[in-house]
């Protein structure tokens, strides 16, 4: 299977890093159907009722703050504000002005900003050397963020979500003033929070700021009282971001025993998922799909967990589950390009090249600087539509240019389109491939049908 998902999907959306933060105060009661709430918010938002929205919004606030909601199923119920796949910015526009003196239409305006951003950086998140294009697609956004957010905050400064994700920008940013800022006045609004708190120390690991972390984690476990909720999932934060650096550095047998630590002292759904992660790069699938299992029973909404399940039953076959577990995943963030890229390789697999096309149509909108999106879909019309995959394959290699497998494709693509400058495409690929000591004996394949079949094009 060509592995178009295997990436630390964790330091891709932001708004999905911060849904990972545990409460730091219990329930006190059976928690709501916060998925149904999200789902009603969404379609209060789409039919365009603001003022029963607004009314929602602020119950399911109060019942934040009285202790009766945890942090990350706020988070969750209020993350729905984020791209759809009808256009939901139109009456969030609308909403705000309608009533600008209300703090709920900039809340769910400044998270659609933020989700839009993340998801314009895409998966090279640890990646500085993205195109210019893409970091100012982000930039736009999370500026657009942030005015909205600061607004909100001025008419109500309760707003956990909105301080944590402006930590995230400037962490984004890397301004350190504001992430000061940020922090200190967010605590002092919301001092419970433990979503800000998280928010500051990812940012902080973000820019490998590591004695500023070391020091901050050790600070707010002096400030809390062991009994606190939140005091044993705090100390497991600088293992949590020692796994996902060994993770990086390929050090997966580390990783696992990072993780495994961890979850020792304090089981978690994003340790889960980190452990999961660096399991299914050591070759254990089967302690891979038990972790992600455990750690959709402890958050089910957790679109990440669910896509990279889906990911690894599709490669067991297990195709049925696969396909419902994405299915899911998309519901849960529908522009998010990361899962429509994973369904679509799955039709495209099953033969269902259209279907397949859809699903890239989608993950383009937000998409479309990741080179993975565009080989695809070269892969998928390499035999039906030669010229059409070559105009998709340029633009993934002008996104990715030291890729081998793009490199190869597109070599084939030239070939299929009888345009004599496949073998020079080819013996690139294999030189590309050599250096990288990974050569796919589909490269053989063609070389000998090109040597069978010499080019007679005079283009």
């Amino acid at each position: 299977m060509w592995n178009i998902a295997r990436l630390l999907n964790v330091l891709a959306a932001v708004f999905v890093l911060l849904a990972l933060a545990h409460p730091s105060v219990a329930a006190t009661k059976a928690p709501p159907d916060v998925n149904a709430t999200r789902e009603h918010f969404l379609e209060l938002l789409r039919t365009r009722q603001f003022a029963p929205l607004e009314t929602a919004m602020d119950g399911i606030l109060r019942e934040y703050e009285q202790h009766r909601l945890r942090e990350w199923q706020l988070d969750h119920a209020l993350r729905g504000f984020q791209p759809q796949e009808w256009d939901a910015e139109a009456p969030l526009n609308d909403w705000v002005r309608r009533s600008p003196k209300a703090y709920q239409p900039y809340l769910a305006r400044g998270l659609f900003h933020a989700a839009r951003g993340g998801f314009e950086r895409g998966d090279g998140w640890n990646d500085e050397d993205s195109a210019g294009e893409q970091l100012a697609a982000m930039r736009i956004a999370y500026e657009s963020a942030m005015g909205d957010l600061q607004q909100a905050l001025r008419l109500n400064p309760r707003l956990p979500m909105a301080w944590a994700t402006l930590i995230a920008i400037a962490g984004a940013f890397d301004d350190r003033g504001e992430l000061q800022h940020n922090l200190r006045a967010g605590l002092a609004s919301v001092p419970q929070s433990s979503a800000i708190r998280w928010s500051y120390a990812y940012a902080l690991d973000y820019r490998e700021a590591d004695d500023e972390l070391e020091a901050f984690v050790a600070e707010t476990l002096r400030s809390l009282p062991k009994t606190d909720p939140g005091y044993r999932s705090i100390g497991t934060w600088l293992d949590n971001f020692e796994g996902y650096r060994l993770l990086r550095e390929r050090e997966y047998h580390s990783a696992v025993l990072v993780f495994t630590r961890a979850i020792e002292r304090d089981d978690r759904a994003r340790l889960r998922v980190g452990r999961a992660s660096a399991e299914l790069e050591a070759g254990d699938t089967v302690a891979a799909v038990t972790d992600l299992r455990a750690a959709l029973k402890m958050r089910p909404w957790d679109d990440d967990a669910v896509s990279r399940l889906a990911e690894v039953l599709w490669e067991q076959n297990k195709r049925g589950e696969a396909e419902t577990l994405i299915a899911r995943a998309i519901a849960l963030a529908p522009m998010y390009p990361g899962h429509r890229l994973i369904r679509a390789y799955m039709r495209f697999e099953s033969e269902r090249g259209d279907e397949a096309l859809a699903d890239l149509d989608v993950a383009q909108v937000y998409g479309r600087y990741d080179s993975r999106v565009h080989h695809l879909r070269g892969e998928i019309l390499i035999d039906k539509d030669p010229k059409a995959a070559l105009k998709a394959l340029d633009t993934a290699r002008r996104l990715s240019p030291d890729s081998p497998p793009i490199q190869l494709t597109y070599a084939e693509a030239l070939y299929r389109a009888a345009d004599c400058r496949a073998p020079d495409a080819l013996a690139a690929y294999e030189r590309m491939c050599a250096e990288a000591q990974s050569c796919s004996p589909r490269a053989s394949s063609l070389r000998t049908m090109m040597e069978d079949a010499p080019c007679q094009s005079t283009r």
